[in-house]
């Protein structure tokens, strides 16, 4: 290949990655901007501009990486690789961004923006040991210097140590099969005929503690034409906290509800946290439950605050979703997954299940990653009531001492929604 080649080649790398460097620089903008600053008033400016600064530097570090590889003196061989390199991880990157943000956008879509770095960091550590490894060769002919020895080998190790890591995620393979704590160990099952649905095992624990219980199930045959309301429900981990929980409870005429929580299903001697959730270590259940069962074990039990919001949606569309989560319930009972705390979490599969039955698809934001104002990015969308300010309807809805004040009435879901 001729130097003027090359150099073109060089350019056109350059070129690529300074652009696309700026446009996801501007899409991150926007997304942080957006839900940082006018979504919930409750994350602080220090937070968010704190937030904002690690979030974009994250994902400008492998365009950093890239752009130092181009403008380093090189050999014709190496800057050839490299030029070709960057290309390719750029040029993919573009592809991805493209899809995920504008062919086809959906809540979950924002999440891409903080995965692909990551995948470019593999392909640009990728390009630094071809690179290295390249110059290695090329200097037997010349001294080399200790520093160099040691860079080689540290990228060579660093390589090594980073594709041992990605074949271990790999190999990770989910199962139904384990010792898993007692409430979470029977899977419900959904069976269809026509217009009715039979729910069987239908959890309604007694709880006397949160870790002393009795589980007990049943089941019950629904009209889906019946289906009359369905409610979000927000539980955030801790005041003003951006991590929460989220489910769905839908309402019949006959006065019937039932719960569906997409949760965590962890295992006797295992305790949740967010790092065993993006590791892969823990699977995901659907758990369809009384709604006393599920929200008497956060008020009463957990100490929590729950806030429920009816939400408007037609009758047609209630069903739809409703028969969505269902067939996800029992697809999981026969292709088991991981939860993931970042995209494959109770919110992002809710969100999900609403783009699957809506013929308006819901817009990407980074509200996703915080749960916790999920209830404010319902509002923003017109999900649930929006005649009043937003602060004033979560007051409204609110339901922690009701729940705890009513837990034995027999009219225990009027009275929390009175």
């Amino acid at each position: 290949m001729s130097q003027k080649t090359r150099s073109r080649l060089q350019n056109v790398a350059l070129g690529i990655t300074i652009g696309i460097s700026v446009v996801t620089l501007v899409v991150m903008l926007i997304a942080f901007i957006s839900t940082v600053f006018m979504g919930p008033g409750s994350i602080t400016i220090a937070r968010g501009i704190l937030l904002s600064i690690g979030l974009i530097a994250w994902t400008q570090v492998a365009y950093a990486l890239l752009f130092v590889m181009l403008r380093c003196e090189a050999s014709p061989r190496r800057s050839t690789i490299t030029s070709c390199g960057c290309i390719a991880i750029v040029g993919s990157s573009a592809l991805v961004l493209s899809d995920a943000c504008w062919i086809r956008p959906d809540p979950q879509s924002a999440l891409m923006l903080l995965f692909l770095p990551f995948l470019q960091l593999i392909g640009g550590m990728t390009l630094l040991v071809a690179d290295s490894v390249i110059a290695e060769f090329e200097s037997d002919s010349r001294p080399e210097t200790r520093w160099q020895k040691v860079k080689c080998r540290a990228l060579q190790l660093l390589f090594g140590v980073l594709l041992s890591f990605v074949s271990w995620w790999f190999f990770q393979e989910p199962s139904n099969d384990r010792p898993w704590l007692a409430n979470l160990v029977i899977l419900p099952q959904a069976e269809f005929d026509g217009d009715l649905v039979t729910i069987r095992s239908i959890r309604n624990t007694d709880y006397r503690t949160a870790d002393d219980y009795s589980t007990a199930y049943y089941d019950r045959q629904f009209d889906l034409r019946s289906i009359r309301s369905v409610d979000f429900v927000v539980v955030p981990f801790g005041s003003d906290s951006p991590a929460a929980h989220t489910f769905l409870i839908f309402g019949f005429n006959d006065g019937e509800r039932v719960a569906v929580s997409v949760e965590v299903r962890p295992e006797k001697t295992e305790s949740y946290s967010v790092l065993r959730g993006l590791l892969r270590q823990c699977e995901l259940t659907y758990v369809i439950a009384n709604e006393r069962d599920v929200i008497l074990l956060r008020s009463k039990h957990r100490g929590d605050r729950l806030f429920l919001y009816p939400m408007q949606t037609s009758q047609a569309k209630t069903r739809e979703l409703f028969v969505s989560m269902l067939r996800r319930a029992n697809q999981l009972r026969d292709q088991p997954e991981f939860y993931n705390t970042l995209t494959n979490n109770c919110t992002t599969n809710i969100l999900q299940h609403f783009n699957n039955v809506s013929d308006e698809k819901l817009p990407a934001n980074l509200k996703v990653l915080f749960p916790g104002y999920s209830d404010r990015l319902a509002y923003d969308l017109g999900l649930i009531d929006t005649q009043q300010p937003f602060e004033q309807l979560q007051k409204s809805c609110e339901i922690t001492e009701k729940a705890n004040q009513f837990a034995k009435t027999p009219d225990f879901s009027r009275k929390i929604r009175e």
